[in-house]
């Protein structure tokens, strides 16, 4: 009824609170300084380079074990509750989202390389610097050159070089964070009451703070043995391994190795603690799915290979397969369209109560009002759009950019929330599709050089805002967090993190040299787009036909999967697990998935839903333990291996 009131919608107009406020900013802030130095300098593991990183989980650990033990201390009205660590949460994941790869580090690199690694060889100059605007990146040579080589004794930072082009790309980024926002917002009650999708990360953070509201200082997970028993396997091979970093004939405890038969590609054999824990939360069909396709893509390769059948070589952030990677792309859109299709009821209703203010459409539960996530969606994009037209993109090329980048934004969010998958990317760019769909030869030197400097915002698919903001959004109307206060912390912690870590990181390279930092984004991966840039300007080739024709294959077969899916229930198939197979990082973790699949089908079968549950603490304990052991070494890189760290990544 529309007069009750429910502590559900009484805590939608609740605020952040402001204790939450603070510690989430001083963690945001702390992984915006300490992610880069931690990366170029130390370089120890990166903080945030997954869909649940370290960056996230170590700190929210340290919130949940010590600063709320320490709170309790003082008394049990000074406890943070649990929807207070949910917020935190929340704050630390979006907010360490643009750090490093998530954003900043190509941001950076890209706009300020072409002038500064142009020479008279690689004729950079004579090729494209005529079709680059002025505004787009650093127009004084020195001040880039000493951003890479150090700033010389007694110079000051010179920041005025970077205003004129971080003002127009920081809003830009702003209008991508907002219609990846506003999409997630439109599509939260399909996702989470309509097609119940599980968002297995999520369950992370909520058994964490499960049982942290008593009077007891350690919280429910933590007085559980059947947690410290999971927890002891990943934790202890890391100090194990740690021993080696002081001792290096003491030997490593690793499960990773590579297998070759012939026509078959390379296979690594790599057993996650982190990844079997997460995956164990993923619903069997899923997991299924992912190794059932993975091996047949092997199948279907080695066929390939016999026959001599290629498409060609792969393209830059693709699959290394260039013919699987489009079949996954094929994939990927028919998932993610036939979802836009099926959710074709609830996306009327939204734009019903967007433009009629329809009264029976009750949008009160959203974090945004529908009229608003509208707005916001048709806005942004339009800003994007113009923005890219006024960088020199043609409008044809754009369409088939923006399409590609919804199909791939939408693609991945989907397999972070329903299949858990931590290191998923998509198995193309958008830059890529666009280029081989027109051909080069159709498409202009202007346009070219505008689809390079795009790799600024979109190449590496490693830490995107969507996903992170797709289970913001589920734990804020799952948890009952409040509306007001889920928007507060989302807007306040992405505006501090980029600004904080964008000037951070020029600080650095200033103090440090870039170039120096012997590190991929700073280098070859500021390097590539324009290398790549020239090569098709050298050699531009017509649509590639063999590629689309594979992309044809994909769509169908996914057809077919989803068809089979609806047609008969029982089908374990799930074209998630199709549509991922050929991404590489996928393809890495497979074992690992195959193995969660085969302990989680065994425990079901043996003790049903009582003994999952029952453990469900283990694999909480070889996440949680990987994590713990990660942020230990990262720690001992800074005190002990500055600029000589180790990685825990896997």
């Amino acid at each position: 009824m529309r007069g009750e009131s429910s502590p559900e919608l009484q805590e939608q107009g609740t605020g952040l609170p402001g204790r939450v406020l603070f510690i989430g900013l001083i963690l945001v802030v702390f992984l915006a300084i300490a992610g880069p130095y931690g990366h170029y300098q130390i370089k120890t593991t990166l903080f945030y380079t997954s869909y649940l990183p370290l960056g996230l989980i170590f700190p929210f650990l340290v919130v949940v074990t010590v600063v709320n033990a320490a709170l309790k201390k003082l008394g049990r009205r000074w406890a943070l509750s649990p929807r207070e660590m949910l917020l935190i949460y929340i704050m630390v994941m979006v907010g360490g989202q643009p750090v490093t790869y998530g954003m900043t580090s190509y941001l950076l690199s890209i706009i300020s390389v072409p002038y500064y690694l142009a020479t008279p060889e690689n004729a950079w100059a004579d090729l494209f610097h005529q079709y680059i605007p002025k505004w787009i990146c650093p127009q004084d040579r020195q001040a880039i050159t000493w951003f890479y080589q150090g700033l010389p004794a007694g110079e000051s930072i010179p920041w005025r070089a970077w205003f004129v082009p971080l003002a127009w790309w920081l809003p830009l980024i702003a209008a991508v964070m907002v219609a990846s926002f506003a999409i997630v917002a439109i599509m939260r009650r399909q996702w989470v009451e309509n097609e119940r999708l599980v968002f297995p990360l999520n369950e992370v953070p909520v058994q964490m703070v499960e049982g942290s509201d008593d009077d007891r200082l350690l919280p429910g997970f933590m007085r559980d043995r059947v947690f410290w028993a999971g927890f002891s396997v990943p934790f202890f091979i890391t100090c194990w391994n740690t021993v080696s970093y002081f001792y290096p004939a003491w030997g490593t405890i690793r499960f990773d190795r590579w297998m070759s038969f012939p026509n078959f590609p390379e296979v690594r054999l790599l057993i996650s603690p982190l990844v079997i824990g997460l995956t164990y939360f993923v619903n069997l069909d899923v997991s299924f799915s992912i190794w059932f396709f993975w091996a047949l893509g092997m199948v279907q390769q080695a066929i390939f290979n016999k026959i001599g059948f290629t498409v060609g070589g792969p393209d830059t952030y693709s699959s290394i397969n260039a013919a699987m990677a489009w079949q996954g792309f094929g994939a990927f859109a028919v998932m993610v369209l036939l979802g836009l299709w099926v959710a074709r009821p609830h996306l009327r209703q939204v734009f019903r109560k967007a433009f009629r203010g329809d009264p029976t459409v009750d949008d009160s539960r959203e974090l945004l009002s529908y009229r608003t996530a509208v707005w916001a969606l048709v806005l942004s994009v339009a800003y994007i759009a113009v923005w890219m037209l006024r960088s020199g993109m043609s409008p044809l090329v754009l369409v088939l950019f923006l399409f590609a980048t919804l199909i791939l934004y939408l693609g991945v969010t989907r397999c972070v929330i329903e299949g858990g998958l931590v290191f998923v990317r998509g198995p193309l760019i958008p830059q890529t599709f666009a280029m081989r769909t027109l051909g080069v030869q159709a498409i202009s030197k202007v346009t070219m050089t505008s689809l390079a400097f795009s790799y600024a915002w979109l190449c590496d698919m490693i830490c995107e805002f969507m996903p992170f903001a797709a289970n913001a959004t589920h734990l804020g109307s799952t948890r009952r967090l409040g509306r007001r206060a889920v928007v507060q912390a989302i807007v306040v912690a992405v505006t501090v993190s980029i600004l904080v870590s964008v000037f951070y990181t020029i600080y650095l390279g200033y103090q440090h040299g870039a170039f120096n930092w012997a590190e991929w984004a700073f280098s070859a991966g500021a390097e590539t787009p324009f290398t790549n840039l020239v090569t098709k300007l050298k050699n531009p080739f017509p649509p590639d036909t063999k590629r689309i024709m594979m992309m044809g294959v994909g769509t169908v077969v996914g057809m077919l999967i989803i068809a089979a899916r609806y047609r008969f229930p029982g089908v374990p198939f799930h074209p998630l697990g199709f549509a991922v197979a050929s991404v590489t990082q996928i393809t890495w973790c497979m074992l690992s998935i195959f193995l969660a699949w085969l302990i989680k089908t065994a425990i079901i079968r043996l003790g049903g839903l009582r003994l999952f549950l029952q453990a469900r603490p283990f694999f909480l304990g070889l996440i949680i333990g990987h994590f713990t052991g990660a942020g230990m070494v990262a720690f001992i890189d800074y005190f002990f291996f500055l600029g000589q760290g180790h990685w825990v990544y896997f």
